[in-house]
């Protein structure tokens, strides 16, 4: 009697353990095989004319930067980077070449740490 109270007793133990303690926290991907754009302030003032700058990032956590110069003789053209991301809460950090940037989407805008021209930082749109 006494070894089934003490088994019964050791089941109720490890029954209130919680799982959470044990295992690492799981971030739901809300930004894989998502495709966002920013007009590139930074690009226009050396190129003149359109720039913007697409962000897409898919599911194994890679993601591409696509930068498009439209209706300049000089440097126009589509280039395509790729790169890598991370989740960490309720931020996105992603790695281009050698450089990092980071942002938080709040619906169908993402606000990043990325400078711009005109002081303000750059926001990317949805599509």
């Amino acid at each position: 009697m006494k070894k089934i109270l003490l088994m019964l007793s050791c089941m109720a133990i490890l029954a209130g353990c919680s799982k959470s303690e044990n295992e690492p926290e799981v971030i739901k991907n809300d930004y894989a095989n998502t495709k966002w754009t920013a007009t590139d302030d930074i690009a226009e003032l050396i190129y003149g004319k359109t720039c913007t700058t697409t962000i897409e990032f898919f599911e194994d956590y890679t993601c591409q930067e696509i930068n498009k110069r439209v209706g300049m003789k000089f440097g126009a053209g589509t280039f395509v980077e790729p790169g890598t991301y991370k989740l960490k809460k309720d931020s996105i950090y992603w790695t281009i070449g050698k450089n990092t940037i980071g942002g938080i989407a709040k619906g169908s805008v993402l606000a990043t740490n990325m400078g711009t021209v005109s002081g303000g930082k750059r926001t990317y749109t949805k599509e």
